[in-house]
C-alpha cells in the first residue's frame, strides 16, 4: 500500500498542534496492507478513521480502495488535523473524502447507524494522568489517561455498537499497558467475537499492536 505524499510545508506549519506520522502510523498502514485482499472482498461502502491526524492512514487506504469504497470519512477533535487530512487526501487524488471536526463520531451517530464497513482507530493510548488529556490540542492525540484507556473505552462503549455494519472490520492500535485482553473481552460483548493481532512491533519503550476485530471468522 503506497504511503501518501504530504506537502512538507503544510505539516511544518502545524507540527506543534497535529500528531506527526510515527511508528504507530506506519504499523497501522502495514496491518491494513496485509488485509487488503480481505477488505476488498467485503466490498466496503463507507470507511471511517477516527482521529485521522495528518490523514496519512486514511489517504493510503483511499488510494488502495478508491475503486471499491464509495466514501471515506475522517474525524478528529483537532480542527488543524481535519484540515491537514483534507489537504493530504486531495493532494493524493482522493476526492470522495471528508474530514470533520468532532469527538469520535458524535456528529454522525444517527446518520451512520450500522453503516460503517471499515473502521480504523489509532487512539490516544499513552498512560497518563486523566487531566493530561485536555491540556492541549496535541496532548489529546496521545494522552490516554488511566491505563491509556479513557478514549479507547469510550470508543468501544459508544461508537462500536452504534455505527458498525454486520461485516465491519475494525483495526485498533494498542500497547501492552492498555491491557489488550480486556479490550478483546469488551469487543466480544459488542458482538465482535473474533480478534487477531495483525502486527506487533517494539518501538522505544512501547510494544505496539494492531488488532483486527470482526463478527465473522476469516482466517
Amino acid at each position: 500500500m503506497e504511503t501518501p505524499f504530504l506537502k512538507s510545508d503544510l505539516f511544518l506549519n502545524e507540527y506543534n498542534t497535529v500528531y506527526e506520522p510515527s511508528e504507530d502510523t506506519f504499523i497501522l498502514i502495514d496491518a491494513l496492507e496485509i488485509d487488503l485482499n480481505l477488505i476488498r472482498s467485503l466490498k466496503p461502502v463507507i470507511c471511517v478513521e477516527i482521529g485521522c491526524g495528518s490523514g496519512i492512514v486514511l489517504t493510503a487506504v483511499g488510494k488502495a480502495l478508491s475503486n471499491d469504497c464509495h466514501f471515506f470519512l475522517g474525524t478528529d477533535v483537532n480542527e488543524k488535523a481535519a484540515q491537514l487530512s483534507q489537504h493530504c487526501a486531495l493532494g493524493n487524488g482522493i476526492h470522495i473524502f471528508e474530514a470533520v471536526v468532532t469527538d469520535l463520531l458524535s456528529a454522525f451517530d444517527a446518520r451512520l447507524m450500522h453503516c460503517v464497513d471499515l473502521l480504523i482507530f489509532n487512539p490516544p493510548y499513552v498512560v497518563t494522568p486523566n487531566d493530561e488529556i485536555e491540556k492541549s490540542a496535541i496532548s489529546r492525540s496521545w494522552a490516554g489517561g488511566e491505563n491509556g484507556r479513557v478514549v479507547i473505552d469510550r470508543f468501544i462503549n459508544t461508537v462500536v455498537p452504534q455505527i458498525t455494519s454486520e461485516t465491519c472490520l475494525i483495526y485498533l492500535v494498542v500497547i501492552q499497558e492498555n491491557k489488550p485482553e480486556e479490550i478483546i473481552d469488551a469487543m466480544r460483548i459488542c458482538g465482535f467475537y473474533y480478534s487477531k493481532i495483525m502486527l506487533e512491533r517494539k518501538c522505544k519503550n512501547e510494544r505496539l499492536k494492531v488488532i483486527r476485530f470482526c463478527r465473522q471468522k476469516y482466517d
